[in-house]
């Protein structure tokens, strides 16, 4: 399995492309797509390696993660997921895009309620879906076990947490979710890749973190 990482939006999100290069398999995580040249470079990257994307992922509904879900939607012809718990954010996208400075008129599409353990397949890898609340209600994150891999959206990043002063943010839920689910869920070696920021480890958090130590 690979990883290619675009850096999308004015908030540069990670949008992950997570891909068996061999079955041509793939899955996108948070397809924060806005400006043109980065959905063209979504759209060559996918067919120069000829990619089967079967899922579509949102860790969490805030705008900079989810503005491209109906790009994606009609480019790849997949399901898109979302955690119903914050789907009220998606369905008052309109009322804040551009405090955000988004210029839009649609609510981005969703088919699935993405529920805590559903498991997708790309070729034999399993991916398992975590609830991971505190960032916003419905944030999750995505761990294959055999890679030892995490998409952590903005649960946790390099040295910092996801902010909580959001709608439906909770410091102390964050706090717990990272510490007594993620932690629980994934062992030291596990790699993280957060929303935003560089990539990191579960054990170079839980010895750096200024919110964790």
């Amino acid at each position: 399995m690979q990883v290619k990482t675009f850096v999308v939006n004015h908030y540069e999100v990670n949008s992950y492309l997570y891909f068996d290069s061999e079955l041509k398999e793939g899955i996108l995580i948070d397809p924060g797509f806005y400006y043109e040249d980065e959905k063209n470079k979504l759209i060559e990257f996918i067919f120069e390696n000829k990619l089967n994307i079967k899922y579509i992922i949102n860790t969490h509904g805030h705008i900079d993660h989810i503005i491209g879900n109906n790009f994606v939607k009609n480019f790849l012809k997949a399901p898109v997921y979302l955690n119903k718990n914050d789907w009220f954010l998606r369905d008052n996208i309109l009322d804040y895009s551009e405090v955000f400075g988004f210029q839009t008129n649609t609510i981005p599409h969703i088919d699935y309620d993405l529920i805590p353990n559903d498991k997708f397949l790309i070729g034999e890898n399993e991916i398992i879906t975590i609830h991971t609340p505190g960032h916003s209600p419905g944030s999750i994150c995505l761990i294959n076990h055999k890679d030892r891999f995490i998409f952590s959206g903005d649960l946790i990043f390099r040295n910092s947490i996801g902010r909580t002063d959001l709608p439906g943010g909770n410091y102390d839920l964050i706090i717990n979710s990272i510490r007594n689910i993620l932690f629980n869920n994934c062992g030291n070696e596990y790699l993280i890749f957060p929303g935003h920021g560089e990539k990191t480890s579960v054990l170079y958090e839980k010895e750096n973190n200024q919110f964790l130590i």
